[in-house]
């Protein structure tokens, strides 16, 4: 399935769930922060609002 597909989903979601997504996100970007292969590109990203970057991670 094409990462787009996930951008498009969360596009279309409830905010209620689109906040879990969110807080999911925040604990797997804390996850990620700690392998370095993903750190540059998150610590790239984190200046972003979080709903935003969201959406970034799943547009890429």
């Amino acid at each position: 399935e094409p990462p787009n597909q996930y951008y498009v989903r969360i596009k279309c979601v409830p905010q209620t769930t689109k906040s879990m997504i969110i807080n999911q996100t925040k604990q797997d970007m804390n996850i990620m922060m700690k392998t370095l292969r993903f750190a540059k590109k998150i610590v790239l990203m984190k200046a972003m609002p979080l709903d935003v970057l969201v959406d970034k991670i799943y547009e890429t």
